[in-house]
């Protein structure tokens, strides 16, 4: 296994979900602002799933997304890891 293309290789799956979940959070927000669904002073809880199959790979990691002057301000809780249970599909 060559280490320098595998971490290359997730590098650029992690900035690839990383670029596309960051635009779809803030169109989600500014629709909800829109909308009069949110207020624009409330946190926001997130998670997200990360699935590796055929290492039976689960991540979760929770936030809340607070605003800020500057903009928001994510708080991360735990991430964790842990294998994809049998009956789990993992795609």
């Amino acid at each position: 296994m060559d280490e320098e293309v595998l971490n290359t290789s997730v590098r650029k799956f992690l900035k690839k979900v990383g670029i596309t979940a960051q635009r779809e959070i803030e169109k989600a927000v500014r629709e909800g602002i829109s909308s009069g669904r949110l207020k624009g002073t409330e946190a926001l809880h997130a998670e997200a799933f990360i699935t590796i199959a055929g290492v039976d790979l689960r991540l979760t990691s929770k936030a809340t997304l607070n605003w800020r002057s500057g903009g928001w301000l994510s708080e991360f809780s735990t991430g964790l890891r842990k294998p994809a249970s049998q009956g789990d599909s993992l795609f």
